[in-house]
């Protein structure tokens, strides 16, 4: 059966009219069509405890990858000793050089300082080496620890909670291995033998200044916000010319503090200049900072861009950053009045199927979202989503409809979103009058009305001379798609009443005695109050009246008086006489 609470037609119904009472419950308008479902408190709780056990994992390996770590040290030094009482060279630094990447990755500074020192005294390590261990003291290992662990896999969080594991040593020994590496490449210019070439004027020092910032990065708010300031002026200074990765550290550095106005111009600067090298780094970087101020609009006008564009194609981290802001947009409480509704920002979570279709488009698989981002997502499907059964009633109520359709007329259309079902993916739209294009944007296209034109073979010759198509509204009932009609008739057909148009006659005007005819008195106007020449109108019709009853009753005497049919014997008695003559 019908759910009972839905009004059927776009005409108040008999119920309407007989209680004066609504039969469904008020639509509000940011409710849209989707039916709410959730998860109960045990299905909540296994989650969740699938996730304790996950970080648990995390950590458990974690630590156990550290004391691995320790233990092939303590195995190298004893070596080591080995080697110089028996006066033995070590042949290669390649293992004490990756244990030391290593050790750093992990955040075990210290250790991996030693190893550092006494190849740097042996000269073992060329400029490469140098920028991978600067590289290394941004601590990826420990960091991934975090996402998974503490920051619940949201990379702004890991950024500011790795700052607090040893931020401030980390990033003194960045600018220590950064001096070491600048020093040892300026003697290896002298030595080239060429004068005129300068150190910061090679590829190498541009890659240390990168790996620098990549470090700094993690070191806590006040490294980072010594990026785009000290580092980058001193750069410059210095002369080190910078690369596309410069300029998106420095945005990622500005997104960090939240100082989005500079980050913004420095992007418009490379879209102005180096467009053609501008890579994901630069959008994920302005995600990051926009959705850190909660400035969630320009997330969404990012993500759009990207969709359209194409290139650069959004990555995973991407696709993470933008469900995040929508997530977050969706949790922001309301203010002051509108409170006793509850979150009407829930709403936003309604964004999240055409998102996830929009990545399916672009490639981006869901299965690479984190486990948290994940339920979030699985929570908006669920809660947003419009079952089969309910597909083909969903849009029977009248207010909503209307709503709908309303925007569909106006063109209207960018906010409908929110309410389009989203059980069937529709696949791109194409502008017909412009083929080659990839993609249309949004609301422009004219969606016909069959999808195609039918052949020209099918179609009746001089359709548009002699055919009149009129488009009207549909009042029976509007559960299956759209509530206008185009009706289409020949310019020859009799109207579809013509049966009933027969000339007046004398049973007309005695069928208009009790039912006079509405049409010729001008009752219409007596609805509207003020008008002029009113008593003329009154007195006219009253007269018209007068006529039409006298007309009648005249009629009808003289109908009943003269011979028809129904008296006895009056054409039988008449055919014998005239046959006998």
């Amino acid at each position: 059966m019908l759910s009972q609470n839905v009004a059927k037609t776009t005409v108040p119904s008999y119920y309407m009219i007989r209680t004066n009472l609504p039969q469904r419950k008020p639509q509000n308008q940011w409710e849209g069509v989707y039916y709410f479902g959730g998860i109960t408190k045990r299905q909540r709780h296994l989650i969740l405890l699938q996730r304790k056990r996950e970080r648990e994992a995390r950590m458990r390996a974690f630590s156990a990858s550290c004391s691995n770590l320790l233990r092939l040290l303590e195995g190298d030094t004893q070596e080591q000793q080995q080697a110089k009482t028996q006066t033995i060279q070590l042949s290669s630094p390649h293992g004490p050089f990756d244990l030391a990447i290593r050790l750093a990755q992990h955040g075990l500074y210290q250790q991996a300082s030693r190893i550092v020192d006494e190849l740097h005294q042996q000269r073992a390590l060329r400029m490469s080496h140098y920028g991978l261990l600067i590289d290394a003291l941004s601590a990826p290992c420990l960091g991934q620890r975090i996402l998974y662990g503490s920051a619940q896999c949201d990379p702004a969080l890991t950024y500011k909670l790795l700052g607090d594991e040893n931020g401030e040593e980390r990033a003194q020994e960045a600018h220590r291995w950064f001096d070491m590496a600048f020093a040892l490449l300026t003697t290896e210019c002298r030595m080239s033998g060429s004068e005129h070439r300068l150190p910061q004027a090679t590829a190498a020092a541009t890659h240390l200044v990168n790996a620098l910032m990549r470090a700094l990065l993690t070191c806590g708010y006040t490294h980072v916000s010594a990026v785009p300031d000290a580092v980058y002026d001193r750069m410059g200074l210095m002369g080190i010319s910078p690369t596309i990765s410069t300029y998106e550290l420095v945005m990622l550095a500005l997104s960090l503090q939240g100082n989005m106005k500079e980050a913004e111009s420095v992007f418009s600067f490379l879209r102005r200049h180096h467009n053609e090298h501008v890579t994901i780094g630069s959008f994920n970087a302005l995600l990051l900072g926009h959705r850190e101020c909660r400035q969630f609009d320009r997330c969404d006008a990012i993500w759009q861009e990207l969709v359209d564009r194409r290139w650069p194609r959004a990555s995973t981290l991407t696709a993470e950053l933008y469900l995040r802001s929508i997530v977050d947009h969706s949790y922001t409480p309301t203010s002051g009045p509108l409170q006793r509704f509850g979150n009407i920002n829930v709403v936003e979570k309604k964004k999240i199927p055409l998102v996830l279709a929009q990545m399916d488009d672009l490639g981006i698989p869901r299965a690479h979202l984190s486990r948290p981002l994940m339920d979030e997502v699985e929570d908006a499907l669920r809660k947003f989503h419009i079952y089969k059964s309910r597909y083909y009633e969903w849009g029977r109520a009248v207010k909503q409809f209307n709503f709908i359709e309303f925007r569909r007329r106006n063109g209207w259309m960018y906010d409908l979103h929110l309410m389009k079902n989203t059980t069937k993916q529709v696949g791109p739209l194409r502008d017909f009058n412009q083929p080659d294009a990839t993609q249309a944007p949004v609301a422009t296209v004219e969606i016909p009305a069959f999808f195609n034109e039918r052949p020209a073979w099918e179609q009746p010759p001089l359709e548009e001379t002699l055919y009149v198509t009129e488009s009207r509204e549909r009042y029976d009932d509007v559960r299956s798609g759209d509530i206008y009609e185009d009706r289409t008739r020949s310019l020859h057909d009799r109207s579809p009443t013509w049966m009933n148009e027969v000339p007046e006659t004398r049973y007309d005007h005695l069928y208009g005695v009790n039912h006079p005819d509405i049409a010729k008195i001008g009752i219409r106007r007596h609805l509207n109050a003020e008008y002029v020449n009113r008593k003329e109108v009154v007195e006219r019709d009253a007269a018209l009246m007068k006529k039409n009853l006298s007309t009648g009753r005249r009629l009808r005497r003289k109908v009943e008086s003269s011979r028809t049919h129904r008296n006895a014997g009056s054409m039988s008695g008449a055919a014998p006489a005239s046959a006998s003559r």
